[in-house]
This record gives structure tokens, C-alpha cells and sequence, in this order.
């Protein structure tokens, strides 16, 4: 199972269809789990592409393809983050994007240089709130807890040490109050809900429109 990023141009003669023969290549990356693949891809208002990647499948960021203590803690991988590049520039290994100088792990920082954020399950989607140019993420749960994330730069947002707000035991996928033992600055879900209220999360945004005033600013 891979993850491939590439790139293709519009046909200038008629820009509603892509030119086949303009395939590029960004990346390719070896998934090892069938799911908690790549999840989207947006462009931020600062130019650069956000990338959602799953922390590599299977159950408790644990198993074939996982660092122990999970991938999504690991900043040597792409598991589990949000990663930023710049499609037009030519300083990643292979050349075929840039890498934003204050990304947390550019240049000399030990970590995998497209690095936004990390400690995400399966982002699966996520978006900006234009107004502000906040990224919002929705990271789907595993067994008990769904959560909504505000993404900072270079921010840890917890899985698998946490789901959501509790803590979480990668030896049988259950969640605990106690939070003993945690380390610190681990980044707390905007909101969250269990699974009584609903399963997986899929994502929304923030909406601005006129037609539900008692809806201007926030999350749907």
C-alpha cells in the first residue's frame, strides 16, 4: 500500500479538464496498514500544501510498519501528522518540492522536515477558516472518543498517549482518567464526543454565510 502526492496542470485550451501527459511526481510513501491512509490535501493561505497522513493503520498505532510507542510520536515518519510542503520549490531529499524554512523539523532539528504537526490518529479531513486562517482538524477516534483539533505549528496533539482528552493504553485500546505519567504539552481537542453521541468524525467548517445568522462562526 502506497501514498502518492503528484501533481497535474489544466488543459489550457480548456482549463474544466486536466492534461494527462502532465503527470509530476511529488512523493510516494510506503503505507503499511491498509487503513489510516493519506486523508486530504488543501492549500493554506501562506501558499503551502497541507497534507493529512493516518499514523499507518491497523489498531493502537501499534503492530508491522509501527515505532514502539506508535508512529504518530515518532517524528523520523510521516504517521500520524500534518505535513507541509511547497510544491514549487526543490529543497526535499528528492528534490521535487520545497520545505518551508520554519517548518518545526527543517534544516539541522532532528525530524522529518515536512513536518506541521503531529500526534493524529486518521485525519481524515480538515480545513480553514478563511477569517482567521485557523486549521481545523477532525481526527477520527478509535473505540471511544472523536475530537476536534486546532493544528498549530509544530504542535503534538496527543494519539496514542491520548484520545481525546483521556489518556489512552496501547496494550488494549481502552481510555483512563488518570492522566499520570503523561509528558507535558501534549494539546487538548477543541471539542470531542464519544461514541453514545456519534462514530467517526469526517470534518466541517467554520461557517460565515448570511442564510443561519445563529451559525456565523462556528464549527459545522
Amino acid at each position: 500500500n502506497q501514498i502518492v502526492l503528484a501533481e497535474w496542470k489544466t488543459d489550457p485550451a480548456n482549463t474544466n479538464h486536466v492534461d494527462p501527459g502532465s503527470r509530476r511526481e511529488l512523493c510516494r510513501i510506503d503505507d503499511p496498514q491498509f487503513n489510516h491512509n493519506a486523508g486530504m490535501i488543501s492549500f493554506g493561505a501562506d501558499g503551502y500544501l497541507y497534507v493529512a497522513i493516518g499514523d499507518g493503520g491497523a489498531a493502537n498505532d501499534d503492530g508491522p510498519g509501527h515505532i514502539p510507542g506508535g508512529n504518530a510520536q515518532d517524528n523520523s515518519n510521516p504517521f500520524g501528522k500534518i505535513l507541509r510542503i511547497d510544491p514549487h520549490g526543490s529543497s526535499s531529499a528528492n528534490g521535487q518540492y520545497g520545505i518551508p524554512n520554519d517548518n518545526p523539523f527543517a534544516g539541522a532539528t532532528p525530524g522529518l522536515d515536512e513536518i506541521y504537526a503531529n500526534g493524529f490518529r486518521n485525519p481524515f479531513r480538515f480545513s480553514f477558516d478563511a477569517p482567521t486562517g485557523r486549521l481545523v482538524v477532525a481526527d477520527v477516534g478509535q473505540n471511544n472518543v472523536e475530537e476536534i483539533d486546532l493544528a498549530t505549528l509544530g504542535g503534538n496533539f496527543g494519539w496514542p498517549l491520548k484520545e481525546g482528552t483521556f489518556k489512552f493504553l496501547q496494550a488494549d485500546g481502552t481510555v483512563s482518567n488518570d492522566l499520570s505519567g503523561l509528558p507535558a504539552g501534549l494539546i487538548e481537542p477543541v471539542a470531542q464526543y464519544d461514541h453514545d453521541e456519534g462514530i467517526s468524525i469526517i470534518g466541517g467548517f467554520v461557517y460565515h454565510g448570511s442564510a443561519i445568522p445563529a451559525l456565523d462562526g462556528k464549527y459545522v
